[in-house]
């Protein structure tokens, strides 16, 4: 068993909502009653669409680990690869089935004609090292004690049909497979219907668990691959394992071609022709008084990949997709890539993805592509360079932790959920930390997003990664944090893009305890506003200089809500204080002080305790009001030669109205409308001007003056609007901006 040294990943324990519950368990009740199976029916039954070539089912056929069991032979061998084809295809609890493996085969391919779908109870297996792919795209369940017992890959699909480059063998449309050559597949086709898949397996073949000590499920061996490719994939309380192979789970529509090509972990997938899909629920099960969880699993000595692709990812209740590299020498560990086209969702108190390195080679990445990413009541994304216990024998990770990418085109939010990258190693760093998204919203006091170090009593002198964000729209709240942190050595840098950053008792952090600070930088910002005690803090401890904090709002506003402990920090104990550098048009509620924990003031501070103070630098490059109106340069320009109406003997000039005639447009002139504008005088109306000079206002009257900000107001939308009047208190959601009153 593995025991990982985790601290503090998962703080809030919360309860899935019942709602939520009933969805999952509707779906899985979908898919049984869709099969309609008596799950005691154990019945092989060949077809005779192979003519002279038909597969035959012997029962009790071999003997395998000392017991009888069922023997698939014949069938219609081209070259490398060997043809099944079954009307029905049934494997009973405790039942044994080989498919026998003769020389120079390769792939074995075994479709389902009949219209019913398969259940897989028992063990299935292969008496050599062939690949086996298992079609019916009636649907296909495996149960909870199904187990897989082949040397090579397996993918079972619902597929149509298994496309070769000149034919298909195909489940609907039945044919021998011609008399030529056949290189390897190249895809899988699916028809008018794609059916679910459900893996039920808590199997352990041979009494055979994976690291934690859980069952294999269904298991290949290393440097293969384990796929499931159907309509909806569910794992409910059902096990995939691939120590150092690979798992791709695809959930695809009716119609879809998923490509297929050899690899050195057996075979990709590719979904690149696909156009839409269905969903996938990784989910437990409730046996009794016990809630049986899923896990995807591919860790081990030697690195193995997890691709996911479908609409909806969802993982509740505890279940976990792992890749733990274990291995001695400096392969890195598997990648797990999860690509949905709407969502991805983790629910749940120990539902992780989680990506580690207890060896010298790097942990593994997490990538997600996705519209939205929802991470909920306890559940996480990370990767870890860490130590601990494997099969009795303790471990320490010298590799780098992974990288984590998550790409939203619409939002990510974190609710009590987390995505971190740590290292509790000497050498070992954590990995960096990127996440675009149009918003991205962190809230809990068990939310975050962090790359750490160790901590005092956790570990040891390892760096921590660097965080990357970049968004319309960063919303930290409720004790939420995005933190670079290294408290025993040194950390990355902190950095986000965004147009708006609300902070409300939420906090950007950057801690280093050793060597130059961490730095944050804040750019491109059109309104940064702090409340209810938020912090942006580059701290450094021991001898560290502090790290220095950018923050770029030219073209906007840095407010900070009066006596609410709101803080711009880049302190120091030994070392050098960090400079602070905001660029603003205006920054309102902040002054440069001692920042004191608790003390209720809105400060900028840059000191040192030895006296070694940074810089802070304030510019405001746009008007300031308080500069008054520039004075124009003195003297008059020469007039412009003019044209005058000749006077007449009544010393008065005359024009005529003649409607909309007129000089055409300058190109240079703005445009207007083309409605019709009513005319204001009759044409050829006659109007006469003395030659008098007449005043057209009063020349006394001051001109208009630009008017200091004196508090805002948020409007029904939301948003903070600076006004230039004092508002009134009484009605409520504003703040002044001249006393230490607020009334928000």
């Amino acid at each position: 068993m593995l025991s990982l040294r985790i601290s503090g990943l998962f703080k809030v324990a919360r309860v899935i909502p019942p709602t939520k519950v009933a969805i999952a368990f509707g779906v899985v009740t979908l898919i049984l009653t869709t099969f309609s199976k008596d799950c005691v029916r154990a019945q092989i039954t060949p077809d005779d669409t192979l003519g002279t070539e038909s597969s035959v089912f012997t029962s009790a056929g071999t003997m395998v680990n000392g017991s009888p069991a069922d023997l698939i032979s014949e069938g219609a061998q081209r070259e490398a690869n060997l043809f099944h084809s079954f009307s029905e295809f049934n494997v009973d609890s405790g039942q044994q089935v080989y498919f026998e493996n003769p020389d120079g085969v390769e792939l074995i391919v075994s479709r389902v004609t009949g219209d019913s779908g398969s259940d897989i109870f028992g063990t299935v297996g292969v008496l050599g090292n062939a690949d086996l792919f298992f079609i019916n795209p009636n649907g296909i369940v495996f149960g909870p004690n199904a187990a897989l017992d082949v040397n090579g890959s397996f993918v079972a699909s619902t597929a149509d049909s298994l496309v070769f480059d000149a034919f298909e063998f195909s489940a609907s449309n039945p044919e021998p497979p011609p008399l030529l050559t056949l290189n390897a597949p190249i895809g899988l086709q699916f028809g008018e219907t794609a059916q679910p898949i459900l893996n039920q397996s808590q199997a352990t073949l041979n009494g055979e668990t994976n690291i934690f000590g859980q069952p294999i499920g269904l298991k290949v061996q290393a440097g293969n691959t384990l796929a499931l490719i159907g309509g909806e994939v569910v794992l409910e309380g059902g096990n995939l394992t691939a120590s150092g192979g690979r798992i791709e789970l695809g959930s695809l529509t009716a119609g879809s071609f998923v490509s297929l090509s050899p690899s050195e972990d057996g075979w990709r997938l590719g979904y690149e022709d696909a156009q839409n899909f269905q969903n996938i629920q990784i989910t437990s099960r409730s046996v009794g008084e016990d809630e049986i969880q899923s896990f995807v699993d591919i860790s081990g000595q030697e690195s193995g990949n997890i691709q996911l692709q479908g609409k909806q990812v969802i993982l509740r209740d505890g279940s976990q997709i792992l890749a733990i590299n274990l291995g001695s020498e400096l392969e890195p560990g598997g990648d797990v890539v999860i690509n949905a086209s709407e969502s991805v969702e983790l629910l749940g108190n120990n539902t992780f993805i989680m990506s580690v390195t207890l060896a010298a080679g790097e942990a593994g990445n997490i990538m997600l592509n996705t519209g939205r990413l929802l991470i909920q009541d306890g559940a996480g994304i990370f990767t870890d360079s860490s130590s601990g216990t494997a099969n009795g024998d303790f471990v320490q990770a010298t590799g780098q932790g992974g990288n984590i990418t998550v790409l939203a085109s619409e939002s990510v939010e974190l609710v009590d959920g987390i995505i971190s990258t740590n290292t509790l190693t000497t050498s070992g760093e954590a990995g960096s930390i990127t996440i675009i998204t149009r918003q991205l919203t962190i809230s809990g006091d068990g939310a975050s997003v962090s790359a750490r170090g160790a901590s005092p009593g956790e570990g040891q002198v390892g760096q921590a990664g660097t965080v990357t964000i970049e968004t319309d729209q960063l919303t930290v709240e409720a004790g939420a944090e995005v933190t670079v942190s290294s408290p025993l050595g040194q950390a990355g840098n902190l950095e986000v893009s965004a147009d708006i950053i609300l902070l409300d008792n939420g906090s950007l952090t950057a801690e280093a305890g050793a060597g130059q600070g961490a730095e944050i930088t804040l750019q491109d910002l059109d309104l940064l506003l702090m409340r209810n005690g938020s912090q942006i803090s580059a701290q450094a401890f021991e001898d560290a200089d502090g790290g220095n904090v950018t923050i770029n709002a030219s073209n906007g506003f840095v407010v900070a809500v009066p006596d609410q402990d709101n803080d711009i920090i880049a302190k120091a104990v030994e070392g050098q204080g960090g400079d602070i550098d905001i660029t603003v048009q205006n920054i309102f509620g902040l002054e440069e002080r001692p920042a004191i924990p608790g003390n209720g003031t809105n400060d900028i501070d840059a000191s040192s305790e030895f006296g070694l103070d940074g810089d802070v630098t304030i510019e405001t490059p746009g008007v300031d009001p308080n500069q008054g109106i520039v004075e124009l340069p003195g003297g008059l320009a020469p007039p412009a030669p003019s044209q005058n109406c000749q006077t007449s003997g009544d010393s008065s000039s005359r024009f005529t109205n003649i409607g909309r005639g007129g000089l055409t447009a300058s190109p240079y002139d703005p445009l207007s409308g083309d409605g019709v504008l009513e005319d204001i005088y009759p044409a050829e109306q006659d109007i006469t001007l003395t030659n008098q000079t007449t005043s057209s206002g009063d020349s006394s009257a001051p001109p208009e003056q630009i008017v200091e900000a004196r508090g805002w107001i948020v409007n029904a939308r939301g948003e903070v609007v600076l006004v230039a009047v004092e508002p009134d208190a009484s009605a409520g959601n504003l703040c002044y901006l001249n006393s230490g009153s607020n009334a928000i």
